[in-house]
Order: C-alpha cells, then sequence, then structure tokens
C-alpha cells in the first residue's frame, strides 16, 4: 500500500531528521507561528515550516512522526539506546490484510462486525469484552450541556472556540461523528479526541512526569526484566494497584471505569484492583 511506502524504514533519514527537529532556529520558529496565525493546523504548519529540510512523508505519516519523538527523546537524554526501525506490511487504516497481518482499524472492525479476527491475533480473545468509545456519547453531550464552557477549563490543548464547536456537533448520533463533524484546517480530529476524552476524564494541567512503572502483562524474559528493574528503577513498579496508593493512580483507575461504560457487556467497578497482570 501507498502508505506503507511512504512510512520511512531507513533509522538514518529518520535520525537525520530528528537531528533538523531539535535544532529548530528563530526563523523556523517563525514560519511556524505565522501559518498558525494564518489557519494552518500544527502538523501542517510544522510540515510548511521545514518544507525543504526535511522530506515530506517524514513530517505527513503517523508512523514516521512516532518515530521521531522517541528519536528526539533519545537524543535529548543522551541515551545509550540504539533504535532500528521494522517496516509496516500493511498500512495503519487499510482494510485488507497480508500474510496473516491486518491494521488494528481492520481488526477492531472486524470485532465491532461480530467476525472472527483469532487468525490476525497472537492470542484467542474470543469471549472477551469488546469496546466502543461511541458509548460515552450520551455522557459527553450531558457533560456539555451541564459543564458548559467550564468542562474544558484547564485542559491541555483546548482554547475557548472548541466548546463551540463541539456544541455545534452535539447534534450527531455518536462520539465519532461529534468528533469528525467538529474537524477544520486548525482543529484536527486527533486533537479533538483528545481534548474531549481529557474533559470527560477531568485530566487538567500541563504534561507531567510519571509517577510509577505499571505492569499489564510479562512473559519469561519479561519476569527476568522485572527482576532487575526492582533492583535499578528510579520509580515503583506497581503489580498490584491494592498494594499502591490510589490517589497517586486516581486518574489511571478513573479511566479504566470509564472505559467499562463502553463494554458491551457489563463490567465491576474498581477492576484495576481485580485484575492482575497477564502472566505468559
Amino acid at each position: 500500500p501507498e502508505l506503507v511506502q511512504k512510512e520511512k524504514n531507513d533509522i538514518k533519514k529518520l535520525s537525520e531528521a530528528a537531528e533538523i527537529l531539535l535544532s529548530e532556529n528563530e526563523e523556523i520558529s517563525e514560519r511556524i507561528k505565522v501559518n498558525l496565525a494564518g489557519g494552518m493546523s500544527f502538523p501542517s504548519a510544522k510540515y510548511a515550516a521545514f518544507d525543504g529540510l526535511i522530506d515530506a512523508d517524514i513530517l505527513t505519516q503517523p508512523n514516521n512522526i512516532l518515530a521521531l519523538e522517541y528519536l528526539m527523546s533519545l537524543i535529548r537524554r543522551k541515551s545509550g539506546i540504539i533504535p532500528v526501525t521494522h517496516g509496516r506490511t500493511v498500512s495503519h487504516r487499510s482494510d485488507s490484510e497480508a500474510g496473516g497481518f491486518a491494521s488494528a482499524s481492520h481488526i477492531r472492525e472486524k470485532i465491532r462486525k461480530g467476525e472472527d479476527f483469532s487468525a490476525l491475533t497472537p492470542y484467542d480473545f474470543s469471549g472477551s469484552a469488546t469496546y466502543d468509545i461511541n458509548r460515552i456519547t450520551k455522557i459527553f453531550k450531558f457533560l456539555l450541556l451541564t459543564r458548559g464552557e467550564a468542562l474544558f477549563y484547564g485542559i491541555p490543548d483546548s482554547e475557548p472556540g472548541l466548546y463551540n464547536r463541539f456544541c455545534k456537533s452535539a447534534e450527531k448520533d455518536s462520539f465519532d461523528e461529534m468528533i469528525d463533524s467538529a474537524v477544520t484546517k486548525r482543529y484536527t480530529r486527533a486533537r479533538l479526541k483528545r481534548t474531549a476524552l481529557r474533559a470527560v476524564l477531568g485530566i487538567t494541567g500541563g504534561y507531567s512526569p510519571p509517577r510509577y512503572l505499571r505492569v499489564l502483562a510479562a512473559n519469561e524474559s519479561g519476569r527476568a526484566l522485572l527482576a532487575n528493574m526492582k533492583k535499578k528503577a528510579t520509580l515503583p513498579i506497581v503489580t498490584k494497584t491494592a498494594d499502591f496508593d490510589k490517589s497517586i493512580m486516581a486518574e489511571d483507575i478513573l479511566a479504566t471505569d470509564i472505559a467499562a461504560l463502553c463494554a458491551d457487556s457489563p463490567q465491576k467497578k474498581g477492576r484495576d484492583f481485580l485484575t492482575p497482570p497477564v502472566m505468559l
């Protein structure tokens, strides 16, 4: 697929692009500001500002952008980690399958339709609950009605115009449709969805560094790594939520409880305290 071809399976070119992004000078910063003022979305403004310095595909394809963030973080930290690339066989939104592989979007669509997807995942998930974000539609609309503009006060990446955009889209039937109808050049789908979910979860304030490391699953080699981490990690490692400070994990616990509202079958409140890590 064309998108897969545009994703750079080339660590040298990606690393060079990361170095260029980190060396952003005043001229580039000013270009980005001008582009934003002209109504461009931030990704588009940044792409245009670096036009001619970095290949267009690197700044516009999702996996390329994610790779750049990892690489820039490694450079900032002067890390000894040696990054490698691993090319995908199907694009991130492809509705086709190739050699037993499929995009996450395609697998989710099969789950929504009740179709068999077992050949596309490494483990058998049959019988597991399925989740649909559109089940929070009424919750989001309720919060828009009752909280008004205050719903977005202190929400990262929010600004006054967003509330009005969401209010205009409230006539739509589903959360996804609300997000899609609110998209503009200035407000990308990713930004709108991220802001709406932060509002539902009540996540305010700027970035804060992680306060714990939570284990979700591990195999034999993972358990060996965990044993070493317990001696060397600078943050506490959480394998049993009940034994950890609940106030520190409050947002994590709330997110799990709200996700439970999106399940296709009843889910108990407080599943974080009932579900241990998966040990393979």
